[in-house]
């Protein structure tokens, strides 16, 4: 009994760590990118471009409420 609830444990954590490793980096490959961008086209970055930087701050806008919203309908 003993031995089982400690590979249990080891496996729950293992997998635990493995998906907030994938979910870090993903957001991290992800997110870098959209930041650059947003940074780049606002009002006084390196090259100004409003409808970019207005659809970009958007799409970081939606997928940033998602999170929230699985959590709200989630059972």
């Amino acid at each position: 009994m003993h031995d089982q609830l400690i590979e249990l444990l080891l496996t729950g954590t293992v997998d635990t760590l493995i998906m907030v490793g994938v979910s870090a980096i993903l957001a991290f490959l992800i997110g870098l990118p959209m930041a650059v961008v947003l940074v780049n086209t606002s009002e006084h970055g390196i090259y100004p471009s409003q409808p970019i930087n207005h659809v970009s701050g958007w799409v970081v806008n939606i997928t940033s409420s998602v999170p929230c919203l699985i959590i709200v309908t989630g059972k």
